[in-house]
């Protein structure tokens, strides 16, 4: 799996923004598997909340935080807002 970084400025597209043209990012083991865990549990929670989107829910996904580390990375970290 590669990740990117972006080397040209973001464009506004509708309300989103796109990257651009991204250059590929060499990522250790460590840094691998990190990715790989977050992309299965994202698909296992997407296929959820399809299912509960089917059953009849309404499903939305919150930033509920921001962590850091010492070298200034940060992560969001969501919530799910639940309704019927």
């Amino acid at each position: 799996m590669q990740l990117s970084k972006s080397k040209a400025p973001a464009q506004a597209v509708g309300r989103f923004q796109t990257l651009g043209a991204e250059a590929p990012v060499e990522l250790n083991v460590e840094e691998n598997s990190a990715v790989l865990i977050i992309a299965e549990d994202l698909h296992r929670l997407n296929r959820s909340i399809s299912e509960a989107v089917a059953a009849g829910m309404t499903v939305e996904i919150l930033r509920s935080s921001r962590c850091h580390n010492e070298a200034g990375n940060w992560g969001d970290q969501v919530m799910l807002n639940v309704s019927k």
